[in-house]
């Protein structure tokens, strides 16, 4: 099972840590309204690196949303073995 990745909102909690009780291996980002952005898919895409396992190459299925689709992210993730491949929405007309 994957340890979840987190988004929450800026700023960052003073005081306490948000993965207190998480499950071990969990990790969090910080964007100004808690959106993933292109940086934290980026750094998502690390957090499943970590966890996906040695044996390669892997599957990602992801969503189309704009902040998912960055070619930086994709060149990053094929050179670790990691396939990425965004479901698209049919639209009706």
């Amino acid at each position: 099972m994957m340890p979840p990745y987190f988004v929450y909102p800026q700023p960052k909690p003073k005081g306490y840590n948000p993965l207190n009780g998480a499950m071990e291996g969990a990790d969090i980002a910080y964007t100004q309204k808690g959106w993933i952005n292109n940086v934290t898919f980026g750094k998502f895409i690390d957090h499943f690196d970590k966890i996906a396992g040695p044996n390669r190459p892997v599957v990602l299925l992801f969503d189309s949303v704009s902040s998912h689709i960055d070619l930086d992210v994709f060149l990053s993730a094929n050179k670790r073995g990691i396939e990425l491949y965004v479901l698209c929405r049919m639209r009706h007309i």
